[in-house]
């Protein structure tokens, strides 16, 4: 089975509609040369236009009072194609990134075998290591859950790195 075929079937078949390729020859997406998605991005600087749009239906979240707009998730209802090419392309930069070191060891979100808790283990590593030598730690946390779409990164980030080792 080709990759093409893999990709979509990893898709979540919560996001993925029923029919999607259903009954689809293999041979459709078996070599990667003659892949749907190399035909695409051969031929395509950006996604397709009707592939990046998106139907967004407000769903309320439990138990909140649905008259506040705070109180609903925004799910979007996109093209299946794109999501096919959106994975592809995810799965072959992530390979790129993890084997040309690109990314640095610190970075543990959206990475496989890596868990943000990982920093979490290697704080109370370190919290306990200053305990049992006299010494002082400092941590400097950030709470953005609710200002992260506001948030400028960039200004905050590089003040607080002098600190890190």
């Amino acid at each position: 089975m080709g990759e093409d075929r893999g990709h979509i079937w990893s898709i979540s078949s919560r996001t993925r509609h029923p029919n999607f390729l259903r009954g689809t020859d293999d041979t459709i997406l078996e070599n990667p040369q003659d892949g749907i998605h190399n035909e695409m991005l051969r031929h395509c600087t950006d996604d397709p236009r009707e592939w990046k749009k998106a139907i967004v239906v407000p769903i309320p979240k439990p138990g909140k009072d649905p008259l506040f707009s705070k109180n609903y998730r925004p799910i979007s209802l996109t093209s299946c194609l794109g999501k096919l090419l959106e994975k592809m392309v995810n799965v072959r930069l992530q390979f790129y990134l993890e084997s040309s070191g690109v990314l640095v060891p610190y970075q543990a979100g959206f990475r496989k075998e890596r868990s943000t808790t990982d920093h979490l283990v290697g704080l109370g590593d370190n919290i306990l290591r200053a305990f049992d030598e006299r010494k002082h730690l400092v941590a400097t946390l950030f709470d953005i859950r609710g200002a992260y779409d506001m948030t400028q990164i960039c200004p905050v980030v590089p003040r607080g790195t002098k600190f890190y080792r």
